[in-house]
C-alpha cells in the first residue's frame, strides 16, 4: 500500500507507530528522532521554519519520536527505522503552540499539536504537529524570532520551503527578487496576455510546412517565457522539451479534462519512496491554450494543444543532500535523474497519444542550465551511486547544455536510455557506466525499471 497521508493519520489514530517503520519523508512528511529543545532561542527557530515549509507548500504532519537514516540504495527521504516513544510530561504541546502562534506571519489556519499514545502503552506515544494545507491567497508564511538575550543576534526573518523531503530557507537574494518581481507584477501580467494572444494567434494560422529551425526557435521562445514565467532563469535547471514537426493546428485541447486527469501520474511517482515527476497536478493557468501546472517541489509542466510540452525541474530536488547549499559541488543521484526522466517520456508519449498525433515526428531538446552556479559545478557519478558510499564522479564540462533528439514514440525505456546517453555523455562518461539498463537482442540499451522499482 503506498504511503499516503491518509495512511499516516490512520496509524496515528490507531497508535500503530511501528507501521511507519520503513516509511520515507516527504514533502508533507517530516520525522524527529528528540523534541525540539524550546529553552534554546535556535531551536524556537527551527520549530517555526519547520512548520512554515510545510505551509507554504501543501501541509502536511512533523512526528517527533522517530528516528530515521539513509539508505544504500537512494530514495526521495530518509527512511524511518526506529520509534522512540516517550512520556507526555516531556514536551508541553500547548507551549509549542504558543511559541508557533507567536513566531509564524500568518499563522497557518487549523495548525494542531497534540500528544498520541501508543495502542500497546498509554504511558508513551510521540508528538504529532499537523498543518491543513493552506489557501494560496494568504501564503507565503514567514518564521521569525527575536532575541533579546544577545541584542548582536537581533531580529531574525526568514522564508522556508519543503523541497523534496528537506526544509531549506531562502536565501535574501532571493526575497529581494520576489519582492521585486511583486512590484513589477502589472508589467509582467501585461506582458504575459500580450504572449498569450500571440501564441493563439499563431496557433491558429493555417498550417504551414517549417523548416526545423523555425519550429526549434518557436520551442525556445516558449522555454524562455516558461523560465520568466517561474524566475528560473538563473537556477540549476534541467529542462525536457518535447515538440513534433509540423503538428495539426489545434487552437484548444479537445479533451482538456482527461489531460488534466493524465497529469496525476506524474503525482504518484514510480516506487515508494522514488522521485516523483511532479508533487501536485493544481493547474495554475486556465486559459484554453496552455495547460500549466504549479510549481510546486520545484518542477512544473506546460503543455500545448500543438503537441509541446515543456518541463522543469530544479537540480536541487535530483542532487544529494548538501551539495551547493552547503557550499560543495551538487552531485546528481544516478536513479533520481533516471525516474524523472522516465516518467516525463512516458507521460509525454501518452499525452500525445491523447492528442492522435501519434504519427508526427517527435524531437525531444534537453537542456541543462546553469551546471557552473555560483562556482560550484555540478557533478554526475558513473554507475549507480548510495549516500554514504565512495563513488567516481565527472563535472558537467560547460555552464550550459542543449541537445535535440528525433525519437519515436512507441517505447519510453529505449527513448529514457537515448536521453540519459546525451546527458552522461555531455559530462564526459561512457554508455557503459549509465546505470540501470539491459540489452536488447538489437544490441542497443534501454532502460531497466525492474533494477530499482523491485
Amino acid at each position: 500500500m503506498a504511503f499516503t497521508i491518509e495512511k499516516l493519520e490512520d496509524i496515528l489514530n490507531r497508535g500503530a507507530f511501528d507501521e511507519l517503520k520503513d516509511e520515507y519523508e516527504n514533502q508533507w512528511f517530516e520525522a524527529k528522532k528528540q523534541p525540539y529543545q524550546i529553552e534554546v532561542e535556535r531551536q524556537k527557530a527551527e520549530l517555526a521554519r519547520d512548520v512554515a515549509s510545510l505551509a507554504n507548500l501543501d501541509g502536511g504532519y512533523i512526528l517527533i519520536g522517530l528516528r530515521t537514516e539513509s539508505e544504500s540504495i537512494p530514495h526521495f527521504g530518509d527512511a524511518v527505522k526506529e520509534i522512540h516513544p516517550f512520556e507526555s510530561t516531556r514536551v508541553n504541546t500547548d507551549q509549542l503552540e504558543k511559541i508557533l502562534q507567536a513566531s509564524l506571519i500568518p499563522v497557518p489556519d487549523g495548525l494542531e499539536v497534540r500528544w498520541v499514545s501508543k495502542a500497546d502503552d498509554s504511558e508513551k506515544g510521540i508528538v504529532s504537529i499537523y498543518i491543513p494545507k493552506q489557501l494560496e491567497t494568504v501564503k507565503p508564511f514567514l518564521h521569525f524570532y527575536v532575541n533579546d538575550k544577545d541584542k548582536k543576534d537581533g531580529v531574525y526573518i526568514g522564508y522556508a520551503k519543503r523541497i523534496g523531503s528537506s526544509t531549506q530557507n531562502q536565501t535574501i537574494k532571493d526575497i529581494q527578487r520576489w519582492i521585486r518581481d511583486g512590484l513589477n507584477y502589472e508589467r509582467e501580467i501585461v506582458g504575459r496576455l500580450e504572449s498569450i494572444e500571440s501564441r493563439i494567434q499563431l496557433i491558429s494560422e493555417a498550417r504551414t510546412t517549417e523548416s526545423f529551425d523555425d519550429i526549434e526557435r518557436k520551442i525556445d521562445v516558449k522555454k524562455d517565457e516558461h523560465l520568466i514565467k517561474f524566475g528560473g532563469a538563473g537556477e540549476r535547471l534541467m529542462l525536457i522539451s518535447g515538440f513534433l514537426a509540423n503538428p495539426k493546428t489545434l487552437v484548444s485541447f479537445p479533451d482538456r479534462r482527461s489531460i488534466i486527469n493524465s497529469l496525476k501520474q506524474l503525482t504518484e511517482g514510480l516506487r515508494n519512496g522514488g522521485w516523483k515527476g511532479l508533487y501536485s497536478a493544481e493547474i495554475e493557468d486556465s486559459s484554453p491554450a496552455i495547460i500549466r501546472t504549479l510549481r510546486k517541489d520545484l518542477k512544473s509542466i506546460e503543455l500545448f494543444p500543438d503537441g509541446t510540452a515543456i518541463y522543469d525541474c530544479d537540480l536541487n530536488v535530483l542532487c544529494f543532500i548538501g551539495g551547493e547549499l552547503s557550499g560543495k559541488s551538487p552531485t546528481i543521484i544516478p536513479v533520481a535523474l533516471v525516474e524523472v526522466i522516465y516518467q516525463f517520456v512516458s507521460y509525454y508519449f501518452g499525452f500525445l497519444k491523447i492528442l492522435e498525433f501519434t504519427g508526427e515526428k517527435c524531437f525531444l531538446k534537453i537542456d541543462l542550465l546553469n551546471m557552473h552556479k555560483n562556482g560550484a559545478k555540478t557533478a554526475l557519478p558513473s554507475y549507480t551511486a548510495a549516500p554514504m558510499t565512495h563513488y567516481e564522479t565527472s563535472e558537467a564540462p560547460g555552464n550550459n547544455f542543449s541537445k535535440v533528439i528525433e525519437v519515436e514514440i512507441n517505447s519510453p525505456e529505449r527513448t529514457t536510455f537515448i536521453v540519459l546517453n546525451e546527458i552522461y555523455h555531455w559530462f564526459g562518461l561512457f554508455e557503459s557506466q549509465i546505470p540501470y539498463k539491459k540489452e536488447l537482442e538489437t544490441g542497443e540499451y534501454e532502460t531497466d525499471l525492474s533494477t530499482f522499482i523491485s
